[in-house]
């Protein structure tokens, strides 16, 4: 992965604040710390590797402990994001740092959201990886119900998106008006329109120039199928 390796300790530097903390603490005695001119988009890929690592780790151990199947869903997970080597590493070692530390996840959430400038469409990649470790045990846990809700608001996603993902109001019109970004009331045109727009904004270029690590490029995709479903829930719903 083309963030990882010698641009580590230049992208530190550059990114500051909480990140380049829990970065520094987990990955910096590791890495050349040359003075490498780091871009935004490579900021943000760091940014966004360490947020997904370090969440993923916050919400396992959420409940005071990692369960089995947290574990199995975690490397699940790592596989899916086709983490390997230098990259695995590295994601092991954020992983098992942050799991034990006492930083307060609000803070990363808040700093991504000021570097991706609240990407509606980067806050949900982020979340629903979340949500699928928080629920990887079968069971959501008030602690990690409590995460989510956070994300919810740090990373700027509707209010009451949490509730209805976890809830039985996952299917509602309004939360299909909010996966697309249009009122509830949205005419056919508008919600085919939305539809397009989410779709253009997934593909693997457009992701690519906003600094989504290649990693996430693929697993991002797959958020496709929740605009399809939430389109044909609002044009079902006008008929």
């Amino acid at each position: 992965m083309a963030v990882w390796g010698k641009i580590i300790g230049g992208v530190i530097g550059s990114i500051g604040g909480p990140i380049g903390i829990g970065l520094g603490a987990a990955l910096g005695h590791q890495f050349d710390k040359a003075a490498d001119q780091v871009g935004k988009n490579q900021q943000v890929g760091v940014a966004y590797m360490f947020i997904l690592v370090a969440s993923m780790a916050k919400m396992a151990k959420a409940d005071g402990q990692i369960s089995e199947a947290e574990i199995e869903r975690i490397d699940q997970l790592f596989g899916q994001l086709g983490f390997k080597g230098e990259t695995k590493n590295a994601a092991i070692q954020i992983f098992r740092k942050e799991k034990d530390s006492d930083t307060d996840i609000g803070a990363y959430f808040e700093q991504f959201s000021q570097i991706t400038k609240a990407d509606l469409n980067q806050a949900q990649i982020l979340y629903t990886i979340l949500l699928e470790i928080a629920k990887a045990d079968g069971h959501l846990h008030e602690a990690e119900i409590q995460i989510l809700h956070l994300a919810e608001s740090k990373l700027r996603l509707p209010v009451g998106y949490t509730d209805r993902e976890i809830g039985s109001q996952h299917s509602s019109l309004k939360h299909a008006a909010e996966v697309l970004g249009v009122s509830e009331s949205a005419s056919e045109s508008e919600i085919k329109k939305a539809f397009r727009d989410k779709c253009k904004k997934m593909h693997p270029d457009v992701l690519k120039s906003q600094g989504l690590p290649d990693e996430l490029v693929q697993y991002a995709g797959a958020q496709i199928q929740s605009f399809t479903e939430a389109k044909d829930a609002m044009l079902t719903k006008r008929k």
